[in-house]
């Protein structure tokens, strides 16, 4: 993907259209003085756009993607001195590639013809620019191939986009689940250890609980049996002493 900044050098707005012939839609207005940013993709040869004046539609000037195709840094939109509007396209350093006006692209010879005739057509389709042989069927029937090879790699390049795309997805997808796992094991984790605690502490407690009432019980009985040990002791006592004062009496 190429960035190619289209600036407006007019006194009017410029209305810039994207699409291919017969179907543009426009993406911006340009203000007078301003800039506009497009996404370029070189290996899409089939798309082209248009700069029309917001005050006279009549005004226009196409940019082929063989214009694009050349890596400007910037396409410059102004008139030339017969006030015929043209558009420049400008390099880093400043170089104009050339001055071109919009219904005098094929003057410009073999130099202006663009990566796509360059990788699927070149000598069949150059055989009918200025200078070369003017073979209409030869051109013809290399424009079809071209426009066969474009479709298919078009198609290539839309089934990759959606393979990645889906590829995209299903990582999120896997992560998502695989951080929902997580979480809910981590949870099932923490409920399992809260549980654990809370039958040690319920089991410590119930022993603690235990032994505190057997030992209470155990002093209980231990306190009965020397209570009821002194009372029977205190009852021999007595009856003992009853017994030695009687014999004495008698």
């Amino acid at each position: 993907m190429v960035k190619i900044k289209v600036r407006n050098d007019l006194d009017a707005p410029i209305d810039l259209k994207e699409g291919h012939p017969g179907n543009f839609r426009e993406i911006t207005t340009i203000e007078p003085g301003e800039s506009y940013k497009i996404d370029f993709l070189p290996e899409a040869t089939y798309r082209e756009y248009k700069c029309v004046v917001s005050t006279d539609s009549s005004m226009i000037v196409n940019l082929s993607s063989d214009d694009l195709s050349e890596s400007p840094e910037e396409i410059v939109i102004t008139k030339n001195a017969d006030g015929k509007l043209i558009f420049k396209l400008r390099k880093k350093n400043g170089f104009d590639l050339g001055n071109v006006t919009s219904d005098a692209n094929i003057e410009r010879g073999t130099a202006a013809v663009g990566k796509f005739f360059s990788k699927y057509v070149k000598g069949p389709v150059l055989s009918w620019l200025p200078g070369k042989s003017k073979d209409k069927k030869q051109a013809e029937a290399a424009a079809a191939e071209a426009h066969r090879k474009q479709a298919e790699d078009e198609a290539a390049e839309a089934h990759r986009k959606q393979a990645e795309d889906e590829a995209a997805e299903a990582h999120r997808k896997q992560a998502e689940d695989e951080a929902a796992e997580a979480h809910r094991k981590q949870a099932e984790d923490e409920a399992a250890e809260a549980h654990r605690k809370q039958a040690e502490d319920e089991a410590a407690e119930a022993h603690r609980k235990q032994a505190e009432d057997e030992a209470a019980e155990a002093h209980r009985k231990q306190a009965e049996d020397e209570a009821a040990e002194a009372h029977r002791k205190q009852a021999e006592d007595e009856a003992a002493e009853a017994h030695r004062k009687q014999a004495v009496q008698s």
